[in-house]
């Protein structure tokens, strides 16, 4: 039969993929907050450099401080959106605090830990970028 599609059950590639993308994990921080964290989106990644301006997307301890807080989507269950703005990072960075910035960092290692590895790297001697 030409044409005609038998569902098995398991997710296509495609599926798995998107449900890759929107995996989010739910850790606890020294205050008892229940943070969900979700690996940003790509173009996310390429857009907080905008948000953050050159100077600030060029200095490798913010962001290196600032990244951890991107994963954050939710805090007790209010909704954290992705940062637009100056403003919102800052919002961000202060809802989250020491306690959300630990806790993220922590989970980020924990369960997204081997999708990144090597990625900074990859980032660092890709093609196009500048020593």
């Amino acid at each position: 039969m030409a044409g005609v599609k038998v569902h098995t059950g398991a997710e296509t590639p495609s599926q798995q993929v998107v449900a890759d993308a929107n995996r989010t994990v739910e850790v606890t921080d020294a205050r008892g907050r229940k943070l969900k964290l979700r690996q940003p989106q790509f173009a996310d990644e390429f857009r907080i450099v905008a948000v953050v301006g050159a100077e600030l997307a060029q200095n490798q301890v913010y962001m290196g401080m600032l990244n951890p807080l991107l994963f954050i989507t939710e805090i007790d269950g209010v909704v954290q959106p992705f940062p637009s703005s100056k403003i919102a990072v800052d919002s961000l960075i202060n809802t989250a605090g020491r306690e959300g910035f630990v806790a993220a960092f922590s989970g980020i290692q924990e369960h997204f830990g081997g999708q990144l590895e090597g990625f900074e790297e990859q980032v660092k001697n890709g093609p196009g970028t500048p020593a």
